[in-house]
């Protein structure tokens, strides 16, 4: 048997234990199986979705898109998992405020009924105290979204 008696005792309170790696979180899921056409090559916004676990003010969910609060860093951790309609690239971004989150994009080619998996990671930044930003995606491409999980903290 394993003595775990030393690992507890190396922590002055029960609260150390618990600590939490950020400031404020969201977990949001949309897997409503919406279909995305694309017409005339122009990027359809993908909704958030509904909200799984959320802790803190800093993030919050706002008309299908994420809003953070304040300023510091947020970690932006999210995957579409969609079925293209046909054979074909499909292009997922990440916006903060409108613009483009720089390298926070991914293009695969998929073929018709077969999932794919577009995984976008970036860490944003909101500068100045009393700044807020909203966070959205965009897809390019014709399908059908199964899931799309987003993770958002502020670090």
């Amino acid at each position: 048997m394993y003595n775990i008696t030393p690992y507890f005792k190396s922590f002055s309170t029960r609260k150390e234990i618990t600590k939490m790696s950020c400031k404020s979180a969201i977990y949001t899921t949309n897997d409503t199986g919406a279909s995305v056409t694309v017409t005339n090559d122009i990027p359809v916004q993908v909704p958030y979705g509904a909200i799984i676990r959320r802790f803190g003010q800093c993030v919050q969910s706002q008309g299908g898109s994420i809003q953070c609060c304040g300023a510091g860093y947020f970690d932006v951790n999210q995957i579409l998992i969609v079925t293209p309609t046909a054979a074909g690239p499909i292009t997922a971004r990440l916006y903060q405020d409108g613009q483009a989150v720089r390298g926070a994009f991914i293009t695969l080619t998929g073929e018709a009924d077969t999932p794919l998996a577009l995984p976008i990671k970036a860490l944003v930044r909101n500068c100045g105290c009393d700044c807020n930003s909203v966070l959205t995606t965009t897809i390019d491409g014709s399908c059908v979204i199964n899931n799309f999980p987003a993770v958002v903290k502020k670090l």
